[in-house]
């Protein structure tokens, strides 16, 4: 079974499901998010690239997000988070590992758009 160090986990955030859209004030569509449950998580870039798209540049960042056990996560899903104090990060899980069928850690592989 692999262990957590509970030292790592200092990163509270919430998972958060689509639940469809709604429309705002002036009739646009906008995605609605719940949150479906706040753990603690060890959250750690693994690579960095900066895109040249249509001649705008974008930064992606894929991390690896290691937390306890929780039941129903899937790649469907995102995952909220505030990096530092006053901003937010988006995390779009893009797969699930429950390490060792254990039902004791996931390994979660995100990426981040900046």
């Amino acid at each position: 079974m692999a262990n957590i160090a509970s030292g790592r986990m200092r990163h509270k955030v919430s998972f958060e499901q689509d639940t469809g859209s709604t429309r705002n004030a002036v009739g646009e569509q906008v995605a609605s998010w719940s949150e479906i449950k706040k753990a603690w998580c060890e959250i750690r870039t693994l690579n960095g690239q900066e895109l040249v798209h249509a001649r705008q540049k974008t930064e992606t960042a894929t991390v690896l997000v290691v937390t306890h056990f929780v039941p129903g996560i899937t790649s469907d899903m995102r995952i909220r988070w505030h990096p530092s104090y006053g901003s937010t990060s988006i995390l779009h899980i893009e797969d699930v590992e429950n390490v060792d069928s254990q039902n004791h850690t996931l390994n979660i592989l995100a990426r981040e758009d900046t």
